[in-house]
Formats: structure tokens, sequence, C-alpha cells
């Protein structure tokens, strides 16, 4: 057992996913049980007794679809650590490079007041919050349950968020914001089909879909906010479907100089909006 375990669950998972995906899925379920990346410490049958059953129960919610994610309970996001559950998205790496563009075009190195609309397990305001103290970054989420993760993301990390119970239709505020980012739900429903099986079973489908009818809707909204309550010079930071950058441009454009950018495969993923 000792040489042969890790290999074991490798094959089992190959059948479902590629070899380097499968490889990388059971060294990360190893390094988590074991609490270290040591391979040494993998092979040592003391251990491997002690934690086999933990081990068996991780590849078994694997090999049903279940995300990594969500059986480790958290992931890295830039210089995060965030936890996840089926109340929230997982964060994704399109969402990282949103959150990564913003930080580097913040033009102030505090201070900043900024709203993450949609903000879901709070991955984007965290990761802000981080990099620029103090300064007074607000969450705006509907969901309950989404907040209450979001929260603890926030302890976890020791930042301090100004968390809103809100929806983004109803939400209303005189307050005013130098940056607004969002990564709103933006799959269209006719898309549901060419969405992998776990993220349908397993992921909050309020934070994915919108209708085939309003796709936009969302991002009609964040400019209504933004009308009324974005600061002169403010940007706006969008992650968008990439068959519908250019419509989200067209929302803002010309009263906004708007651009769009592409994400690290090549696809248009960014829209950035400024007064």
């Amino acid at each position: 057992m000792n040489n042969l375990l890790h290999q074991q669950f490798t094959e089992h998972l190959s059948l479902t996913h590629d070899n380097s995906e499968a490889e990388a899925i059971t060294s990360l379920v190893f390094e988590n049980v074991f609490k270290s990346r040591d391979k040494k410490l993998w092979r040592q049958p003391d251990l491997l007794q002690k934690y086999f059953a933990q081990l068996q129960h991780y590849f078994y919610r694997l090999s049903s679809n279940e995300p990594l994610q969500h059986i480790l309970g958290k992931v890295f996001f830039l210089n995060c650590t965030i936890k996840v559950n089926k109340n929230v998205l997982i964060p994704r790496p399109e969402t990282e490079e949103l959150t990564a563009i913003a930080i580097k075009r913040i033009n102030k190195k505090n201070n900043i007041k900024l709203i993450d609309v949609c903000s879901g397990s709070g991955c984007i305001a965290i990761a802000i919050a981080k990099k620029f103290t103090p300064s007074q970054i607000y969450g705006l989420e509907k969901s309950e349950q989404a907040l209450e993760v979001a929260q603890q993301n926030a302890t976890i990390n020791q930042v301090k968020i100004n968390w809103i119970l809100d929806d983004i239709f109803k939400f209303d505020s005189d307050q005013q914001f130098d940056y607004i980012i969002s990564n709103p739900p933006y799959v269209k429903e006719s898309e549901k089909a060419n969405i992998e099986h776990h993220v349908l079973q397993f992921e909050p489908h309020v934070a994915l879909f919108v209708s085939d009818d309003r796709p936009l809707i969302f991002y009609e909204q964040i400019k209504k906010l933004a009308d009324k309550n974005l600061n002169k010079q403010g940007v706006i930071f969008l992650e968008v479907n990439t068959e519908l950058a250019e419509a989200v441009k067209n929302i803002f454009h010309p009263i906004y100089t708007t651009e769009i950018l592409n994400d690290m495969f090549g696809k248009p993923r960014f829209v950035i909006a400024q007064l």
C-alpha cells in the first residue's frame, strides 16, 4: 500500500480526468491530508494507515464529481485563502485576473473606496482590501448564505469589509465610490448544455445564469449604480461573457471611456469603463 496508493488513486481519477490533472488532484489531496508536500511522508506505512479512511472518503467524493475545492473546503486566490462551499461560486482564474487588473490599475496606495457587486465568497473584495490598507471596501451580496461565507473569509484573511446584504436591483445608496468591480451572473440559460456537470450539480445557479431574453441585465444595473454613485474619474472593472463583451462595452460607451481586455486564453473577458 505504501508505494501504490498514490498511483492507484491517480489511475482511478484518470478515468474521468486527463492524466496531468489526475496527478495534480491526487497530490493536492495527499498534501492536504498529510499537511505536507513531502512525498516520503505519503509513503510511511503508519501515516498511511492513520489517514487511509480519510483518503478513501476524499476520493469517493471526487468519484461523485464533487469539486476538489469543496472537498478541501478552500482555494487560494491571489494572496488569500478563501473558504468555499455549495453556497458560493468557486473562484475562477479569470476572476483572479480581473482582480489583478484592478489592483494594478488602482492609482492610489490606500484610502480607496470600492464596492464589489455580487460579491459571493468575497474573494475580490478581500484580495483588494489586503492590498490597499487602510481603505473602505464594500461587498454587496443578496444571498444570506453566501454573505455568511464572505464574512468568514474576511475574518480568515484579517481584513475589514463593509458587507451589504441587498439585491443590486433594489440597492440604493448615497455613498460615492472610486471604483466598482463585479463578476456578476453572465452565463445564458441556453449555454447550460456546455457547462460541466460538476458545476451544475454543486455550484449555485443563481450566481451563474441569466435569461437569454436579458443577458445584460446585471451590467445595465451596474451602470445605473455607477451613474449615481461613481466619483468623477472613477473606474468600473467587469468580468463578462466572452460572446457579449462588445455589448457590455456599448452599455457604458460613449459616456464612459471603455476598453475590452482578453483573458489568459485570449478571449475577450473583461470590460473596463472610466468616467
